[in-house]
């Protein structure tokens, strides 16, 4: 997924925008290769745009940050939690599911929030894979029709 290599690139100290994703942070905290990243908006589609993504580009200009979080699932044993505990996490922060799939063998859930609740959207991608958790979230607008889209093309390839 080239969002997901276009956060990569960046790496910072971060301050969580929403609730969930500042308690997730929280609890892996000092937690061996546990890695957080942010990347604004205008990196995001600076490199969209070098990578010849121009639809994408447009998808993504209403983001104004994304905030990574990647946690070993060693990490997850060591403090006795779970990724459906998480879930329910988000729910009570009024996430709601918008589409779940498979890529390349992780597991992705994207959740969004009513900006109603705050005064941007929110949305996180959780993605779990064989060796750990990524948590993603991202700040601003996005086009959701193309990313649908874009998940209904992948998995038709699959």
């Amino acid at each position: 997924m080239v969002l997901i290599a276009v956060i990569q690139i960046v790496h910072h100290p971060v301050a969580a925008q929403s609730e969930s994703f500042q308690t997730f942070r929280d609890k892996f905290d000092g937690e061996d290769d546990v890695h957080y990243f942010k990347v604004s908006g205008f990196v995001v589609r600076s490199v969209l745009t070098m990578a010849g993504e121009p639809e994408a580009k447009d998808a993504v200009r209403g983001i104004h940050k994304v905030r990574l979080a990647v946690v070993p699932r060693g990490a997850f044993e060591a403090q006795d939690v779970t990724v459906a505990g998480f879930r329910r996490v988000l729910e009570q922060d009024s996430f709601d599911e918008m589409m779940d799939f498979r890529e390349d063998g992780d597991h992705v859930t994207v959740y969004s929030n009513s900006p109603t609740h705050r005064s941007e959207q929110c949305y996180l991608m959780l993605v779990e894979a064989d060796d750990e958790i990524v948590l993603i979230e991202i700040s601003g607008f996005i086009n959701e029709a193309y990313f649908r889209n874009l998940v209904k093309l992948q998995s038709q390839k699959t």
